[in-house]
C-alpha cells in the first residue's frame, strides 16, 4: 500500500482583540513578541505592516475588530479585521507630494509585501498582506 501524507492543518493564527483601540506601541509589542525567530529586518517589515494596517483601521473606520498575525515556514500573514464595508484605497499621488506625512501607508504597504489585498464579509472587511517569513540566522 502506497503511503499517503495526511492532509496538513492549517496554522491558527494568533489574535489580538483591537475593540479597546490599544496603543499602536503596545500592538507593536504583541507583533515583536510573536516574531523572536525572524530575521530583525523581516521582523521590522512585519512590524511597519503592522503599525499602517492597525492605524488606518483606527484613522479610517470606527470599528477595528482584531488583529490576526499567521506565521507559515514561507511567509507571515497579518490580518486586521474591522467592521467597516469600504476597501481601502491607496492614494497613488502620495509620493509625488513633498509635504505632509500622511497618505503613504498602503504605498508602503505595497511595497514591503508579496502580496495584499482586502476581503470583505459581512459586517465588514478583513486587510490582509503577506511577507516572506525569513528566519534570523
Amino acid at each position: 500500500m502506497d503511503e499517503v501524507d495526511a492532509p496538513t492543518t492549517p496554522p491558527t493564527p494568533a489574535a489580538l482583540d483591537l475593540t479597546p483601540r490599544p496603543p499602536l506601541a503596545e500592538v507593536r509589542r504583541w507583533t515583536g513578541a510573536l516574531l523572536i525567530d525572524a530575521d530583525e529586518e523581516a521582523a521590522d517589515d512585519v512590524l511597519l505592516v503592522v503599525n499602517e494596517l492597525v492605524a488606518n483601521a483606527y484613522d479610517h473606520t470606527t470599528s477595528p475588530l482584531a488583529l490576526r498575525l499567521t506565521t507559515t515556514p514561507e511567509h507571515v500573514r497579518v490580518e486586521v479585521e474591522d467592521g467597516s464595508p469600504d476597501p481601502p484605497r491607496p492614494d497613488l499621488t502620495a509620493g509625488l507630494r513633498q509635504i505632509g506625512t500622511r497618505g503613504r501607508g498602503l504605498l508602503l504597504i505595497r511595497q514591503l509585501t508579496d502580496r495584499w489585498g482586502s476581503t470583505p464579509h459581512p459586517g465588514g472587511k478583513t486587510v490582509w498582506a503577506e511577507l516572506p517569513n525569513v528566519p534570523a540566522t
